[in-house]
């Protein structure tokens, strides 16, 4: 059984938002990285708040991720209200129109990872073009009851508009 100290301890220690402030994070954040080491080219869309690229790892023929500029961790360090509700929708308009933009009207899926299932500590949402290639990466992308490792965009905006 874990105690209250400890429940609180691990929630400050890798949940807290206060990571926000951790400079050593940012700087060893690769797409913190991205945005200070590359050349515009290299991005599909960027601007002073988001930005968006191909997945280095796709997961179907068309795998974008839209990610804010600024070094948010994960969805774990979003705050319930308008601040956080219009970063999530910002992004997954972009992620919309880039889908459009990159495919031919296939049938699409948004969401994100929750840690400790994302690869990367810097908020990222996956948008699809489907079909998943190969098909059973399909998994590591559809919510499943019970294991909270990939959030559809549409529950977290609930979650946050509570």
């Amino acid at each position: 059984m874990v105690s209250n100290f400890g429940l609180t301890w691990f929630w400050n220690c890798f949940c807290s938002s206060d990571h926000n402030e951790d400079s050593t994070l940012r700087n060893s954040c690769v797409f913190c990285k991205k945005v200070s080491d590359e050349s515009d080219e290299l991005f599909l869309y960027k601007d002073d708040r988001l930005m968006a690229f191909w997945d280095r790892s796709p997961a179907a023929a068309c795998h974008i991720l839209v990610c804010p500029v600024v070094h948010v961790p994960s969805v774990r360090s979003l705050q319930s209200g308008p601040q956080s509700t219009k970063l999530v929708s910002d992004m997954l308009e972009l992620g919309q129109c880039l889908v459009a933009e990159h495919s031919s009207n296939q049938p699409t899926r948004f969401g994100f990872h929750m840690p400790p299932f994302n690869s990367v500590d810097h908020l990222h949402l996956h948008c699809f073009a489907l079909p998943f290639s190969p098909r059973w990466k399909e998994v590591k992308y559809t919510e499943i009851p019970g294991l909270p490792s990939f959030l559809p965009v549409h529950r977290l905006l609930q979650r946050l508009n509570r």
